[in-house]
């Protein structure tokens, strides 16, 4: 081939190469676009999801607070709030309809809502009739659980469109990872074209310079002075029954036999099922076994017919014989119990779609537990360990503030995060010295501002008998007073909200503190009182970030007192407030004494070989300090491999270990620190979830104690001390 001729050839192959290069660049840009267009429309989405959820939770506390008060204004607010959320259902809806898994959960999302909304307007249209009745008075609570099943889906929602967002962006990037190529691709080919083209150009120039069916009838074995009355028992039961001969032809089939498969009697003579096309059995090996006539049986079967319709029968199979005992025929009695099994299946699938839905948010609620308490961790304790240190009393002012502010904070998270222990059964109270008059100063310090915004009074007074020091749960003291009390203010208008604290009987150590709140707020209607303390609360994380407090309700209040072994009551009058009397035992003892008694007991762990076994830098150095500062050794490792290492070579005589860890986590650790080293070394095992069962997944995976974040030194050296 001429060199002229590769040229030509080389210049078309490599103009088609930077055809194809621009049309697969148009292709990817247009794709990029269209992955952009589509997170713009998931984000948009999300922010209707963020306030359907806000408006949501307007309606539900708005029904709250209409059920106490019946206040028209919030009244106004519910009905605002309604029909906001009725209407982003329908923009979620027509936005979702390119998504079939998105669309499919709005629909359930309108279906639950819907049907809980007409429970709510049937209990306000009642109340405005002056025909609220204790039957009446329960569909606040059936509605505060049908709502729990709108925030399930709508939390499967979001998870859905963050998935499609992560894996849109994994697209995009792709898609211009190709393009750079592509771009690259054509940027080359064109140099070479160019190249091309300007040598031709040149050879042209340099060129022009040099040169210028059945045996025996079933009638012949029937006594007929009975067969009349044979034939009108058989024709007037609801159970289908038919006779077969030995070939299973049918030789008789009754009226309920004829109603249910729609033909007549004379249709179904001498033919077999298969002759009939009326049933497709699906259990074909039982089906050999069952035609053997001899074989009788008796079971709930499915059957499935010619027309696609699954049936559930109860059907008992038995021969019949002549009087010499041969089997001349088969006998079939089958009862329709198709309605029953359907029920049945839906309880079970119900029961299912539940628990699920409550393994989701408890998930949902460790993980969300894991990434607020980790750092919590951190800040609450750096803050005990910074106080520790010299510091002017501005510097000490400032450091009790994020103290303060950081233990409200907690407070909250933990009324949040606790409603599956408390579900469960299983939330254990701590039992730690503190004063009963510093708990209910924090708790008026963190609201009194929203009193003072409503010019609202707070006045807190405490018995000289009530004692200084007890043993108990200063956190859970915390959010009983604190729910009391924010409930207080929101429903007070004017006036004032008072805390009374007396010692109302001593017996040994053990003292009853009765905490009595009034206010002077709408008071409770008194048909309505019953009801205050059953469970409403079955909300997101969102309600509460929005309305402040803890969101747990009432109904864990009360559970919470029980907890302690107390008793709480409520009296009221509409149009003058409400006092709520809550009485929890303590035992007593006298701080100073047990500090003294506390500091020797912890004199023991001074020495110790701790090994430590936490991934968070932060909150290594907090126990690292904690434990220095009380004169422990310590030994750090990173992770669970880091750990395993270390113990082959040196002696601790106690490990302290993170739960959650990358590579290996803390539980998976403990399995190869007891099976394949063979140690029995203490383990107290320090997370930040919140599930109910983690301490007995802990336990189960060898550990011997279990403490969550952020810590409590006292409560870790109790802890430690149990072992070393």
């Amino acid at each position: 081939m001429s060199e002229k001729n590769v040229l030509k050839w080389l210049f078309y192959f490599l103009l088609k190469v930077v055809v194809a290069s621009s049309l697969f660049q148009l292709y990817y840009t247009s794709k990029i676009k269209k992955q952009q267009q589509s997170i713009l429309a998931i984000h948009g989405l999300l922010d209707l999801s963020d306030e359907f959820s806000a408006n949501l939770g307007s309606v539900q506390q708005d029904f709250r607070s209409y059920a106490l008060g019946q206040s028209p204004e919030m009244l106004n607010n519910l009905r605002k709030h309604q029909g906001v959320v009725i209407k982003v259902l329908q923009d979620k809806l027509d936005l979702s309809s390119g998504y079939a898994d998105l669309k499919n959960l709005v629909v359930k999302m309108d279906r639950y809502y819907r049907v809980e909304n007409n429970v709510v307007n049937t209990y306000v249209n009642a109340s405005l009739k002056g025909m609220i009745t204790q039957e009446f008075g329960r569909t606040v609570e059936q509605s505060e659980k049908g709502m729990g099943m709108v925030w399930t889906q709508l939390f499967e929602y979001r998870k859905i469109l963050k998935d499609k967002v992560k894996s849109i962006n994994t697209d995009i990037a792709e898609l211009s990872a190709k393009s750079y190529i592509s771009n690259v691709v054509s940027l080359i080919v064109l140099i070479a074209l160019m190249l091309i083209i300007g040598y031709n150009f040149l050879s042209r120039r340099m060129l022009a310079k040099e040169i210028p069916g059945s045996d025996t009838p079933i009638s012949n074995s029937v006594n007929p002075d009975n067969e009349m009355l044979l034939r009108t028992l058989l024709e007037n039961t609801s159970t289908c029954m038919l006779i077969t001969d030995t070939k299973g032809k049918i030789l008789y089939a009754n009226q309920a036999t004829e109603d249910f498969i729609g033909l007549k009697e004379s249709e179904m003579l001498g033919k077999t099922f298969s002759d009939l096309q009326i049933k497709k059995d699906i259990d074909y090996e039982n089906k050999k076994i069952r035609m053997d006539i001899n074989y009788p049986y008796s079971e709930t079967e499915e059957s499935i017919f010619a027309d696609g319709k699954t049936y559930y029968f109860f059907t008992k199979k038995f021969p019949i014989k002549n009087d010499r005992g041969e089997v001349i025929a088969s006998g079939l009695m089958s009862r329709n119990v198709t309605e029953r099994i359907l029920n049945e299946e839906g309880l079970k699938k119900s029961r299912h779609e539940a628990e699920n839905a409550r393994l989701t948010q408890e998930q949902f609620m460790a993980n969300i537990s894991h990434e607020i308490r980790t750092p919590m961790n951190g800040i609450m304790g750096m803050t005990d360990l910074l106080s520790a240190t010299n510091l002017d009393s501005m510097q000490s002012d400032y450091l009790e503030i994020i103290r303060q502010s950081s233990n409200n904070l907690m407070v909250l998270i933990n009324d949040i995060l606790d409603f599956s222990k408390i579900e469960a059964g299983k939330l254990e109270l701590e039992r730690i010295s503190f004063k009963i008059n510093d708990v209910l100063n924090q708790v008026i310090d963190a609201i009194k501002v929203k009193a003072a915004e409503k010019q609202l009074s707070v006045n807190l007074s405490i018995d000289h008998k009530v004692p200084l020091g007890v043993l108990g749960d200063p956190l859970r003291l915390y959010q009983i007073i604190s729910n009391i009390l924010s409930n207080a203010i929101k429903f007070t208008n004017s006036g004032s909200v008072n805390i009374n604290v007396t010692a109302i009987s001593y017996n040994s150590n053990i003292v009853k503190v009765l905490f009595q709140v009034t206010d002077t707020g709408i008071g409770i209607p008194k048909e309505r009182i019953g009801y205050i303390f059953q469970s409403f609360t079955q909300t997101s994380l969102d309600i509460t970030r929005k309305f402040g407090g803890t969101g747990l309700g009432l109904a864990i209040v009360k559970q919470l007192v029980e907890l302690h072994d107390g008793n709480i009551t409520v009296s009221s009058e509409v149009g003058k407030g409400s006092t709520f009397l809550i009485e929890i035992p303590f035992t007593t003892i006298p701080i100073s004494i047990r500090s003294k008694e506390e500091n020797a007991k912890f004199e023991m762990l001074r020495g110790k070989q701790i090994l430590i076994v936490e991934d968070n830098v932060i909150n290594q150095k907090v126990i690292i300090k904690t434990l220095e500062n009380s004169g422990m050794h310590t030994t750090l490792a990173d992770n669970g491999f880091s750990a395993i290492e270390l113990l082959k070579h040196q002696k601790f005589e106690l490990i302290i270990m993170d739960i959650q860890m990358p590579e290996i986590d803390g539980r998976e650790t403990t399995v190869k620190i007891r099976k394949e080293l063979g140690l029995d070394i203490p383990i107290i095992a320090m997370t930040a979830s919140v599930l109910a069962d983690e301490s007995d997944k802990c336990k189960a995976a060898g550990m011997n104690e279990y403490i969550s974040k952020p810590f409590v030194k006292e409560d870790l050296f109790e802890k430690m001390l149990l072992f070393i």
